[in-house]
């Protein structure tokens, strides 16, 4: 089990991938591959009335020492979320249809301020997992 899956249930969720993938004859990175799973897994829960199922990790700490996420953080995250998806729906509407059959947006905001927690931590733990490392430090 991965540290992702407890934030959504146990299992549910693919761990980090060792790389990517190519869709379309386009190269994506691992990272970019588990933040799509990741989204669709949540959407596919929305879709399915099973958000409950979305739960958060009640000990979730961020990477760092990172300070904790305040509602506000995470109201801000869901609304970039809704708003890149709406600019993404609108701007390649065909693309989009023809690809995956969706031609509307996720609306993140529907979720449960529990759940909406829930699915930012996860975005977190993902970004901290793919975070490179800093340079090895050189001496003069």
């Amino acid at each position: 089990m991965t540290d992702l899956a407890p934030r959504i249930t146990p299992g549910a969720v693919p761990g980090p991938m060792p790389g990517g993938r190519i869709e379309d004859g386009v190269s994506l990175s691992a990272y970019t591959c588990e933040i799509t799973d990741y989204l669709q897994h949540v959407f596919d829960l929305m879709e399915t009335g099973d958000e409950d199922r979305i739960m958060g990790d009640p000990w979730f700490q961020r990477a760092e020492g990172l300070p904790a996420l305040t509602d506000e953080d995470v109201d801000r995250v869901i609304e970039a979320l809704d708003s890149e998806f709406e600019t993404e729906i609108r701007h390649y509407a065909s693309y989009h249809l023809n690809h995956s059959g969706a031609n509307f947006t996720p609306d993140f905001h529907r979720l449960s301020p529990r759940a909406r927690r829930a699915v930012v931590e996860g975005l977190d733990a993902i970004i901290a997992r793919h975070k490179p490392e800093p340079p090895p430090a050189t001496w003069a």
